[in-house]
């Protein structure tokens, strides 16, 4: 996927929103000092976030965890700068945070007043940056896609620090420019519950007796959807799917769905209490040709469920095969025969989801992930008040 294809792949969600009577944007400035005066080490680092979107993806609930579970005592995210229109008002109101929409003119004029520039998939060039005082520059790659790469090779010159979510990620970005893997952390009160499975499934039309394949994510070429509906087409009856998103391929995999698996399948759009949707679920599968470190394996494996995963991004640096998941290869007919061995073998598809449930606890949580951020923020504010080299050894935090 491109720069350009990834954005237009929103347009279809916000054109939704604008019929649906909604702004496709939000501004909520805050006032700033042009200037700024040298910062006490006894107050928190001033942070400046920037991205291209705001809108309901993985990426926004990564800012979202961060901001919640930061130590306000350490870091403080003041504001959050958004480069395109993509932005969800019902997002940034979650956030909690000031947003603007604005270019490279707003983020340098907020480069003056910030201690530390977070660029989310964005990679600053100078017109980003002030003449003078210049704050800490940090990149964070979420993905692996190649104008991510050749983004972090473009700004070498202004950036201090590459953050990516996976070692994956890492190894895609490439040696020579210092690195720090740190993974995504979730929110727990992103898939919370409000009611029971059996309700749950009863309100989408899935009787007990049926085994239920999910999805939560982004409904996008890259997320490859179009695999589970048909591995359900080939699958025995009972095999139902649960199609938990939104995103440009919306409508098409609602058709092919009709056409492949008619009354076999729900769909559903929420952004609360999606833990509904996953304790509806017999197994999580995630058939993603690309990932960083998809925040929905992170939620399902939370959720003791049995996940079934191809093996990219951080799948296989968080899942033992047949241990605390499934790895399989990105066919429909591998991930038929994943989920059809969970099904026969049902002890042990619990013991897989306690151990991923376990797994997850210890890597995958947002207040541990924000203590990491803090860390690294404050080790190379200190480096750089030093004068230190920005290109240092690779590092794991």
């Amino acid at each position: 996927m491109t720069e350009d294809s990834y954005l237009k792949s929103l347009d279809s969600y916000l054109d939704g929103l604008a019929n649906a009577g909604e702004t496709t944007y939000a501004i909520r400035p805050d006032e700033y000092s042009a200037s700024v005066s040298p910062r006490q080490s006894d107050v928190p680092l001033r942070i400046t976030h920037v991205s291209y979107t705001l809108v309901r993806g993985g990426l926004e609930q990564w800012l979202r965890a961060l901001a919640r579970f930061a130590d306000p005592r350490r870091i403080k995210i003041v504001r959050c700068i958004v480069l395109t229109s993509h932005v969800d008002p019902r997002m940034a109101a979650d956030v909690g945070l000031p947003v603007e929409v604005g270019g490279p003119e707003l983020v340098c004029q907020a480069a003056t007043t910030t201690d530390v520039l977070l660029c989310s998939n964005v990679f600053p060039t100078g017109n980003f940056l002030p003449s003078g005082r210049r704050p800490l520059c940090i990149s964070v790659a979420h993905g692996a896609a190649e104008w991510i790469r050749e983004g972090v090779v473009q700004a070498q010159p202004w950036l201090d620090h590459v953050v990516a979510v996976s070692e994956s990620v890492r190894r895609y970005v490439g040696d020579g420019v210092a690195t720090s893997v740190i993974p995504n952390g979730v929110d727990p009160e992103h898939f919370a519950s409000s009611c029971s499975r059996a309700r749950m499934r009863e309100s989408l039309g899935l009787l007990p007796t049926d085994f239920v394949v999910g999805f939560v994510g982004r409904m996008a070429p890259e997320k490859r959807v179009e695999v589970l509906i048909e591995m359900l087409a080939g699958a025995p009856r009972h095999f139902k799917g649960l199609f938990v998103g939104w995103g440009p391929l919306h409508a098409e995999l609602l058709r092919r769905a009709n056409e492949l698996i008619p009354g076999r399948f729900a769909v559903a759009s929420a952004d609360r209490y999606l833990g509904d949707y996953y304790h509806a679920m017999d197994a999580f599968c995630l058939p993603s040709g690309s990932e960083g470190c998809a925040l929905a394996l992170l939620e399902a494996m939370l959720c003791g469920l049995p996940v079934i995963a191809t093996p990219v991004g951080a799948a296989p640096e968080l899942i033992v095969d047949r241990v605390n998941g499934v790895l399989a290869e990105g066919s429909p007919s591998a991930f038929r025969d994943a989920a059809r061995l969970v099904e026969q073998y049902p002890h042990w598809a619990r013991a897989i989801g306690a151990e991923a449930k376990a797994t997850a606890e210890r890597w995958g949580l947002g207040p541990a992930m924000a203590r990491q951020y803090e860390n690294l923020f404050h080790r190379l504010w200190s480096l750089k008040q030093a004068h230190a080299s920005p290109c240092e050894p690779s590092i794991s935090v």
